[in-house]
């Protein structure tokens, strides 16, 4: 109903196309060009993980927040696009679509990085108010423990409570939380571990 809606004041195929092209555009690999150009391969070093905090780990401060900064931004565009030039409903779908590109490209065999900068590009352009109070919790989180993977438990579906306080639509928090389960499920073998306390600390 909300995407027929959207295609009256939009044109049906040109809707898939800009879906398309949020997928295509999140699948790019940051991680993997950062790496390039460093000398690594973050999915063979580290944790195997393409994403900032495997190549901060591998790589260094400044391609950790390149990658950080690349992996938001990739998001950022598509959703702000749909926001733009179509409407809200667009602009929640085709974010969404962009962080699963991220998290399962399929030029690369569906295997991607966990989401969570991804995540926070979308919710940034959604409710800036919540990203920005996620943000500050996954610092206190992160300084606190140590674990940026505790961070990210934690800090992320906080900001359906943002939402939720900013009034947003429920289909919208629908999106939003089903992106949340998506990275606590790319973040099992890191609990695992935490269970276990062999959990790397940043």
């Amino acid at each position: 109903m909300l995407l027929a809606t959207a295609s009256t004041s939009w044109d049906f195929g040109w809707w898939w196309i800009f879906i398309a092209g949020a997928y295509v555009l999140g699948m790019f690999p940051t991680a993997l060009l950062v790496g390039y150009i460093t000398e690594h391969d973050p999915t063979e070093e580290g944790s195997g993980n393409p994403g900032a905090t495997n190549v901060y780990r591998i790589a260094g401060m400044l391609p950790g927040l390149a990658v950080l900064l690349g992996d938001v931004v990739k998001v950022v565009i598509p959703t702000l696009l749909g926001l733009l030039l179509a409407s809200r409903e667009i602009a929640v779908v085709s974010g969404a679509i962009a962080v699963a590109g991220h998290m399962f490209p399929a030029a690369r065999g569906f295997k991607g990085g966990k989401g969570v900068a991804s995540y926070g590009g979308f919710v940034i352009v959604l409710s800036p108010l919540a990203a920005v109070a996620s943000l500050a919790i996954w610092l206190a989180v992160l300084k606190f423990w140590g674990r940026a993977s505790v961070a990210s438990l934690v800090a992320s579906p906080t900001v359906l409570a943002g939402m939720a306080l900013s009034g947003r639509q429920w289909w919208e928090m629908c999106f939003v939380a089903a992106v949340v389960v998506l990275i606590v499920l790319k973040h099992l073998e890191n609990i695992r571990r935490l269970l276990k306390h062999e959990e790397a600390k940043l």
